[in-house]
This record gives structure tokens, C-alpha cells and sequence, in this order.
């Protein structure tokens, strides 16, 4: 809920195509490009691929499972949205992970594991990473910190705050300046 999803709607200049929300919705790794032509792929864990609506990506979140039980991430394996629309050089390729949804022990959570799983998965083959983290928080976590270490990225991470309109401009500097502290503790390229 750290707002991936509505910062790469509005860098790539693809509009509303990602599904945003207060809760989490992005269930399924997606990768924007650009295109001639618009157009929606999903990809089966089994190797097929089908053009999907964007009702029908929107169906894809989470909420699909809260719903009706049946969760996408099982049986598809990623998303490919090519867009007309697309403002970023050809040569760059988004991708709108999961979550890496900080595990707990207690609920033991298949979705919990499999998103965390999946992030992993998906960053370990990126070029580079945007890590993004809601001002809410207050600095990065512990669980982050493990989490980007963990990752095999060469270059350097981009950590950037989103929601800072809810915070005054005093408060941003400090939690900027307590992120800068909390990373120079660690392996991170920053």
C-alpha cells in the first residue's frame, strides 16, 4: 500500500490501467512496455497467454480472493500491459511487483509467503529498483532493510517516500534524514 501501482500510472503516462486502492491490489507481477498498439496480456504458469479486458485486470487483485476464493497469483503467473500511451523510452520496462508484504510467522499466510516469493523472484532479474516506501511509516524498516540486502541488484536503490503531501515539510526532512542514517548502517547502494 505504498502506492507502486499509482506512481507507475503516472510516470509511464499510461493513465488509470493499474488498479490503485488503499488496500493492496497489485496480486500479480506486471510489466508495462511500450507499444504501437494497447493491449493486455496474461501469462499462465503453465506457459499460455491470453489478451485480458481491463475489467479483467482489475478483477485480478486481491480483492478477487477476499471475494470469491479464488486467488490469480495460483495460476498466472504475470501480466504484460503494452501501451500506446507509454511516455517512457521504449528501452525501459516497468514492473509493478506484489508487495513483499512483511511475513508473519502467526498467520502463516499462503498469499502472504507467495507475494514475498514473487517480489523476490521478479527484482532479482531487474536492472534497477525503485524502492518506495508510504511517509506513514517513518523511516525504513528493519524487514525493508533485510528484504532490498537480500536482493542481488548491482545498482544503486532510489528510496523515495510517497503520500508526503500528508506530512508537513519539517516532518519530511526528519524522516528523510533519519532514512539517510538508517542506510548508511547497511549494505544498501543508495
Amino acid at each position: 500500500s505504498s502506492g507502486k501501482s499509482k506512481f507507475i500510472n503516472k510516470i509511464s503516462g499510461i493513465g488509470d490501467k493499474l488498479p490503485v486502492d488503499q488496500k493492496t491490489t497489485t496480486a500479480i507481477p506486471t510489466y508495462i512496455i511500450k507499444s504501437n498498439v494497447s493491449s493486455i496480456q496474461a501469462h499462465s504458469v503453465d506457459g499460455y497467454s491470453t489478451k485480458i479486458s481491463p475489467e479483467a485486470l482489475n478483477a485480478m487483485a486481491h480483492e478477487f480472493d477476499n471475494v470469491y476464493g479464488i486467488g490469480f497469483p495460483a495460476f498466472v503467473d504475470s501480466i504484460i500491459i503494452e501501451s500506446s500511451e507509454y511516455m517512457l523510452p521504449k528501452e525501459i520496462a516497468l514492473l509493478d511487483t506484489p508487495g513483499y508484504t512483511k511475513y508473519d510467522k502467526e498467520s502463516d499466510s499462503k498469499m502472504v509467503i507467495s507475494d514475498r516469493q514473487k517480489a523476490y523472484e521478479q527484482l532479482s532479474v531487474s536492472d534497477y529498483l525503485i524502492w518506495l516506501i508510504d511517509i506513514d511509516s517513518g523511516a525504513i524498516t528493519e524487514d525493508d532493510i533485510r528484504f532490498i540486502e537480500s536482493l542481488p541488484i548491482k545498482t544503486p536503490i532510489l528510496i523515495a517516500f510517497t503520500k508526503a503531501d500528508l506530512k508537513s515539510e519539517q516532518e519530511i526532512k526528519q524522516i528523510i534524514k533519519a532514512a539517510k542514517k538508517t542506510i548508511e548502517q547497511t549494505s544498501i547502494n543508495c
